[in-house]
């Protein structure tokens, strides 16, 4: 156990800017998201009939809030990153390609087409972001963790 212990203080202490740099940029993208969120829906005119049709709020909840941000970072940025990370081609071209393909699968509405693009252009700087700051395999959790605040968000502004 003392081992265990000691092995967690050092690796704190090894990664402790990387750390504070991961949780910095989480708060800051929680605040941003909670600024920006508001201004979008109303300026998209994104209201709760464009939300996910027939499931209860518990099934609602479990795959918009829980299963579907790892699975689109995983899909949408995560893979296509990976794919091409040690190829010289445009990383910022293949992001925008991924969060067309992000916008065009939350087909609601037309409006939420659009918001879901400018979402995905956010989220892609935040995987950038994290990326160049730790690694793909950080920035893949950390985005999924606002991606998910994102959606929580959303889903108690539409369930309360």
């Amino acid at each position: 156990m003392f081992i265990i212990v000691l092995k967690t203080k050092r690796m704190f202490k090894k990664h402790k800017s990387i750390l504070v740099c991961v949780l910095l940029i989480i708060i800051f993208s929680a605040i941003l998201i909670l600024i920006l969120n508001p201004f979008l829906a109303v300026f998209f005119k994104i209201s709760n009939n464009d939300s996910v049709q027939g499931l209860n709020n518990i099934e609602l909840f479990v795959f918009s809030v829980i299963l579907a941000p790892f699975i689109e970072t995983l899909f949408f940025l995560f893979v296509p990153m990976k794919i091409f990370e040690n190829r010289n081609i445009n990383k910022i071209g293949v992001g925008i390609v991924a969060t067309i393909l992000f916008a065009l699968t939350h087909c609601y509405s037309l409006n939420y087409v659009f918001f879901s693009f400018f979402m995905g252009l956010y989220l892609l700087f935040a995987f950038f972001l994290f990326t160049r700051k730790t690694n793909i395999n950080t920035a893949f959790w950390a985005v999924s963790v606002v991606h998910l605040l994102n959606n929580l968000y959303f889903f108690l502004l539409a369930t309360f």
